[in-house]
């Protein structure tokens, strides 16, 4: 698609290429079927070429390395005639992506823009920190660690993005950005019938980036 653009970019006079470098903070999160997820920091960090078609148009492909995943914990209690049980859990997901956004800018006023887009990305890294803590009647069972789930999570994700950009006139640039994810990215559930209780495995989150 790229390539394509770009040849048809060319017969254009009005045609005018920048180039630059752009990072920033991403809040990320991955929807599943489980209850008590929550947000992750992360970051993201890469470079782009804007291809501008025209005064109010332009077309922004970027690769970026980035990191994302998500959050989870929970705590559990019961009491009943059999005894008291207590359950709790975290996991601590980070997913490294290196990511090829292809982002189409509508500029409607002079440097503030719309932009929307699709991204492609490539799972480089995948690794996650846990801890869990039984307690069955004083009978007490915990473990922590930190384990590689790269083989577990499918290698490419697709997203659609969408967001707002602006440039001052020295040419720094701000955009704020979401980005929900199409793909399921959990690999388990080719392989195993009855491991559903995480559902669709999706990534989503916010970026904002200066360049």
């Amino acid at each position: 698609v790229l390539l394509i653009l770009m040849g048809g970019l060319q017969t254009i006079s009005a045609q005018k290429t920048e180039f630059g470098i752009k990072g920033g903070y991403n809040l990320s999160n991955l929807s599943t079927d489980l209850s008590g997820m929550k947000d992750k920091s992360g970051f993201h960090l890469g470079g782009f070429l804007e291809y501008r078609v025209s005064d109010k148009f332009s077309i922004q492909p970027e690769l970026l390395y980035s990191l994302e995943g998500g959050k989870y914990s929970i705590s559990y209690s019961e009491s009943n005639e059999d005894g008291d049980f207590v359950f709790k859990a975290k996991e601590n997901v980070t997913l490294g992506f290196v990511n090829l956004p292809i982002t189409a800018k509508y500029y409607l006023i002079d440097r503030f823009s719309l932009e929307t887009g699709i991204q492609i990305g490539y799972l480089v890294s995948g690794k996650s920190d846990y801890e869990f803590y039984f307690d069955t009647d004083g009978e007490i069972t915990s473990n922590s660690g930190e384990e590689n789930i790269r083989d577990d999570v499918k290698s490419f994700n697709t997203s659609l993005n969408f967001g707002l950009g602006f440039e001052l006139k020295n040419k720094i640039i701000f955009q704020a950005r979401y980005n929900l994810g199409l793909a399921n990215l959990d690999k388990s559930e080719d392989t195993i019938e009855d491991q559903d209780y995480l559902g669709k495995v999706k990534s989503k989150g916010f970026l904002f980036s200066i360049g």
